[in-house]
C-alpha cells in the first residue's frame, strides 16, 4: 500500500530576509562607527595604557566582527528553517526538522482539536502568519508551525484534512463539563 501525500509545506523566509537586511545594515553602520570610537579610546588612554600593535589590531578586528553577530544569528535561523518540512500524508501531520540530528515527528490528524492563525503586525506587513494547532497528541499537544505565506489558506487545507480524516475513521470527541 503506497502512501499518498496531500500537502507539503515549508516555513516562509520573508521575515528572516527582512531581518537579515536590517541586521546587515546595522552591522555595516556600527562597523563604520568602530574606527572613530576606537581611535578616541586609544587617544584618551595612551598615557596610562601601553597599546601594542598586536593588541590594537586584535581588539579592533574583534570589535568589527562583533558588529555582525545579529546577522550571524539570523543566518543561523535561516539555515535551520531550510531543514524544516511539514507534510500531510495518510491521516498524519508529519513534522521533519533538525540540522545535525534529524527528527521526524507526527500527529494523527484525527487527534487535532483546533487551529488558530497567529499574525502579529510585523507578519501581516510581510504577508505571512503562523498556525497554532491544539491536539490530543502526547508529544505535541500544542504545536506552532510556520510562518507561511497565505496562512489562512494553509489553515483551511489542514482543517479540511482533519475533518476528512475524522469522518473517514468515525472519530468523535465527547466533551464533559
Amino acid at each position: 500500500m503506497s502512501e499518498t501525500t496531500s500537502w507539503i509545506g515549508r516555513p516562509s523566509f520573508r521575515p528572516l530576509l527582512g531581518a537579515a537586511v536590517a541586521t546587515g545594515a546595522l552591522g555595516f553602520f556600527l562597523m563604520g562607527q568602530v574606527s572613530p570610537i576606537f581611535q578616541s579610546v586609544i587617544d584618551a588612554t595612551h598615557e596610562r595604557v601601553y597599546w601594542s600593535d598586536g593588541a590594537i589590531t586584535t581588539i579592533y578586528h574583534g570589535t568589527k566582527i562583533a558588529c555582525f553577530i545579529p546577522l550571524i544569528l539570523v543566518l543561523w535561523r535561516m539555515l535551520l528553517n531550510l531543514t524544516v518540512r511539514y507534510e500531510v500524508r495518510d491521516g498524519r501531520f508529519l513534522f521533519h526538522h533538525g540540522l545535525l540530528f534529524r527528527k521526524h515527528d507526527q500527529i494523527l490528524l484525527q487527534r487535532v482539536r483546533d487551529f488558530r492563525v497567529y499574525r502579529p503586525l510585523a507578519h501581516m506587513v510581510m504577508g505571512v502568519g503562523k498556525i497554532h494547532m491544539v491536539s490530543r497528541d502526547e508529544t505535541f499537544p500544542e504545536l506552532t508551525i510556520g510562518p507561511f505565506a497565505r496562512p489562512l489558506e494553509v489553515e483551511k487545507l489542514l482543517h479540511d484534512a482533519v475533518t476528512e480524516q475524522q469522518g473517514a475513521t468515525g472519530y468523535r470527541e465527547l466533551e464533559t463539563y
